[in-house]
């Protein structure tokens, strides 16, 4: 982190943003936009032809977008809603294809945005992509068996927490594969070893299997947990604070605190996957 960054932070000042964040924000903004622009119409009003009934004015498209936000479930500051521009772009992209079909929910949670998942074609067109995610369910799926401490995990099985985990993140960053990836596998150790060293266990399991970067969300998680509660070291939280997923981790460090609601609603193993897979597909980055 920069001496700009870290004066932009301690003064309450937004760091500069990375190539990553921005790219986050404009699917997410256009992902409002597309969804604000199907509700102008009942919004404004149309004619005897269908076309509306006037121009939609500021106050017409800030409704569209904030039913649009509804909708999708996001949580979302005024400043990241997307421009007017941007929503009336998509206005007209749908006017010229109006048979273009709506997006639907992703399965199980309603509070979880629409995805566009793969095709069983594009996903044998990315061989790389499926056999990850066999490999990712095959260490998931055990975790429905660890029960934990009610104490310290009133909410149950390890699946369940992690699922609430990778739901906390999903709804701060839906479009970061890499940390959603985090969140969904940071506990597989509790099924390889239970009652051991469950971290080491997972760091072993995913090893060049998972990006470098998403590795280092995970590994990172114990420091982020001292750090919040006020137990890292100097040293420690100097060395976090100048990471440059600083912020990354420190989400997925406050998501796995809150993890842990008994009967939270939360999506299905397959639901969340299918979300890092469409991602990934997205991207075309193969590990």
């Amino acid at each position: 982190m920069s001496r700009l960054d870290k004066y932009r932070r301690s003064h309450g000042q937004p760091s500069r943003p990375d190539a990553q964040s921005m790219r986050n924000k404009e699917r997410r903004q256009t992902h409002i936009a597309t969804e604000a622009a199907r509700r102008i119409q009942s919004i404004v009003g149309s004619n005897d032809a269908g076309e509306l009934s006037r121009r939609p004015n500021p106050e017409d498209l800030y409704a569209a977008k904030m039913q649009a936000v509804a909708v999708l479930g996001l949580a979302v500051k005024p400043g990241e809603l997307p421009p007017d521009e941007l929503v009336m772009e998509c206005f007209s992209k749908l006017a010229k294809n109006p048979d273009a079909p709506a997006l639907e929910p992703v399965p199980v949670v309603a509070e979880i945005p629409p995805t566009a998942l793969p095709t069983d074609a594009e996903l044998a067109g990315k061989p790389f992509i499926k056999d990850r995610f066999e490999f990712y369910l095959s260490l998931l799926r055990p975790l429905e068996l660890v029960k934990q401490h009610p104490k310290a995990h009133p909410e149950g099985d390890a699946l369940f927490h992690s699922l609430q985990v990778f739901k906390g993140v999903f709804q701060t960053n839906p479009y970061d594969e890499e940390i959603l990836t985090a969140a969904l596998l940071h506990d597989i150790g509790k099924g390889l070893e239970p009652g051991g060293d469950h971290h080491s266990a997972t760091m072993r399991a995913v090893q060049g299997r998972i990006t470098e970067r998403t590795f280092h969300l995970i590994d990172r998680l114990a420091d982020a947990h001292d750090y919040r509660s006020g137990t890292l070291g100097h040293r420690g939280r100097r060395a976090l604070e100048n990471d440059t997923d600083f912020d990354s981790i420190l989400l997925l460090a406050e998501s796995d605190h809150n993890g842990r609601k008994p009967g939270a609603n939360v999506p299905s193993l397959e639901a969340a996957i299918e979300i890092i897979k469409a991602l990934a597909l997205e991207d075309d980055s193969e590990i």
